[in-house]
């Protein structure tokens, strides 16, 4: 989120703050990630990764100031007390200590902030519209690209399995008919009692009509076609299906350039079906809902937005199955940060955007509009609090 003089200036109160306090904050943020590592390990690599993401997030917003002209006083991750800082520059960089987002701070993101006049040329609203919405939108950019990047290097070494279309090449589950029949991982099954099967599909279209059939499997094997008797199972939940105890092990085999062409419809997919989930938990039917979710009247079906406590569990599951599950979740997210932030109300970066557009639309080549903040937050007050009451509701939800 871009953060200028819309969120309260710290300077003077971390200044009176000893370096005593900071040295408190700091032990408190370290004991509350020790505790977090006691608890579950795999949660806080999760957490460490959802907080690059925001680093990531605000380099945005930093490159784009610089290239635009402006000066960029702060670049911090988390926001509260400061706990450790160094310059470089004109810019300080840090850590405070709640992490729980992060801010660049250009000076003159509105019209009520004071600004020496010797830095007014390279305030935030002296720049020319593209250079304001370049730097603004640079934030989100960065989490769609780290999306698109994500989805990328995923399916680029991810086994894809080709599905019911993929040939018969057998993933043997334990304690089944076909492990009970000495059937191996990478068979390939060629047909059942003389029907050919050129499909995982035509496998289990054969197999569910059968319950408890003896069926003679010819596999490929090394090279060589076996027969292999066969007693089906059943399906635990309906003793009428029958059940040999496989999946298909047949994957799509990619290189690199697959993989960024595959990235590329996933990250397409990602994007469309997040702007309607969006749309969707926002619309009145979804308020209604997570209304009703809230008070009990309705069960939690899961179709609602889910919060820090929510992710950070289903993180640190993706952390325990494995690198290839963390990226796939960590791309997901960025997706829905960088379109998160483009919300059209204040102080998201969307809030940002709309309020530069504005003033373009109103400006004329010799008289600059610019908006009154102090006129303009209020219009902008009861869709943050519809923002604030969903992501309450999650919090207490996923708390539940």
């Amino acid at each position: 989120m871009t953060v200028g003089s819309m969120m309260r200036n710290d300077d003077e109160a971390d200044d009176l703050e000893s370096p005593n306090r900071r040295w408190v904050y700091g032990a408190l943020l370290i004991a509350a990630v020790v505790m977090v590592a006691a608890w579950r390990w795999t949660v806080l690599v999760f957490f460490a990764l959802l907080v690059g993401s925001i680093v990531f997030h605000e380099l945005g917003h930093y490159l784009g100031a610089r290239r635009g002209g402006m000066k960029a006083t702060e670049f911090f991750v988390g926001f509260g007390p400061r706990i450790w800082s160094f310059r470089r520059g004109e810019t300080e960089f840090g850590l405070k200590a709640i992490l729980l987002g992060g801010y660049v701070k250009t000076p003159g993101m509105t019209n009520l902030e004071e600004v020496d006049p010797a830095d007014e040329p390279r305030t935030y609203r002296a720049q020319s519209y593209g250079r304001r919405f370049r730097m603004v939108l640079a934030g989100p950019m960065m989490n769609l690209l780290l999306g698109f990047v994500g989805f990328c290097v995923f399916f680029t070494f991810f086994a894809e399995p080709k599905g019911d279309q993929g040939r018969a090449v057998l993933d043997v589950k334990p304690a089944t008919a076909a492990e009970r029949s000495g059937l191996l991982d990478g068979d390939l099954v060629l047909s059942i009692d003389g029907h050919p099967i050129p499909t995982y599909a035509d496998l289990t279209h054969y197999v569910r009509p059968r319950p408890g059939a003896a069926i003679t499997v010819t596999v490929e094997r090394n090279g060589a076609e076996l027969d292999v008797p066969v007693v089906l199972g059943v399906q635990p939940t309906d003793s009428s299906v029958g059940m040999l105890g496989v999946q298909s092990n047949d994957v799509v085999d990619r290189g690199v350039i697959d993989g960024i062409g595959r990235g590329a419809e996933e990250f397409v997919s990602q994007t469309k079906q997040q702007v309607e989930g969006i749309a969707k938990i926002f619309s009145p039917s979804g308020l209604q809902r997570l209304f009703q979710t809230l008070t009990g009247s309705r069960v939690d079906d899961g179709e609602r937005a889910s919060s820090i406590v929510g992710i950070s569990e289903v993180g640190g599951a993706a952390v325990q199955e494995g690198w290839l599950a963390t990226v796939w979740l960590v791309s997901v997210l960025n997706v829905a940060l960088g379109l998160f932030n483009l919300l059209p109300i204040l102080p998201f970066d969307g809030g940002h955007l709309v309020i530069a557009t504005y003033e373009r639309l109103r400006s004329r080549k010799d008289r600059p509009y610019r908006v009154d903040f102090a006129r303009a937050v209020p219009w902008f007050a009861p869709f943050m609090a519809i923002v604030l009451f969903v992501v309450a509701s999650a919090v207490i939800l996923d708390l539940r």
